[in-house]
């Protein structure tokens, strides 16, 4: 059993960051080359100006983190009559996939950023971990394809 709910920064950090490298680890495309290095002041700061949104999964009696949804919250510079929620990080740990932790998850967090007035809510998806078929289930829209090059000489 499972419990969902937005935390703060400062509440889930400690419990956050082991994990965002567990998670770098199954999903970086360059990790040899691009090292993970989250810019913590930088978080702090959107943290601080309500641009930062996290919503997380527990397990319900060891309140162990098995998975979350780092979100973005702002006015589109294209659409600045809208406010889009755009999507960091989402994961969940392999020993809680197919359990319906990830649609919870994302289906909290649309009725969250519903809540506060978000017009349009955009996720990334890699292309060698694909979940389209949850994203189908859940209605969401295929909207971009997103291509990506290293350049950076080693």
């Amino acid at each position: 059993m499972y419990t969902y709910q937005v935390e703060s920064y400062y509440d889930v950090i400690d419990d956050l960051l082991p994990i965002v490298e567990k998670h770098a680890q199954e999903v970086d495309l360059y990790q040899e080359s691009v090292k993970l290095s989250p810019d913590l002041p930088t978080y702090e700061v959107m943290n601080h100006t309500g641009m930062l949104h996290i919503y997380t999964a527990r397990v319900e009696d060891t309140k162990e983190l098995v998975g979350y949804v780092v979100t973005l919250v702002n006015k589109h510079p294209h659409y600045n009559e809208d406010t889009y929620a755009v999507n960091d990080l989402f994961y969940v740990h392999p020993d809680h996939r197919h359990q319906g932790v990830a649609e919870a998850l994302l289906s909290g967090l649309e009725d969250i950023m519903r809540g506060i007035g978000v017009s349009v809510m955009t996720l990334h998806m890699k292309e060698h971990m694909k979940f389209e078929s949850l994203m189908d289930h859940l209605e969401w829209d295929r909207a971009e394809i997103m291509y990506s090059k290293l350049i950076k000489e080693s």
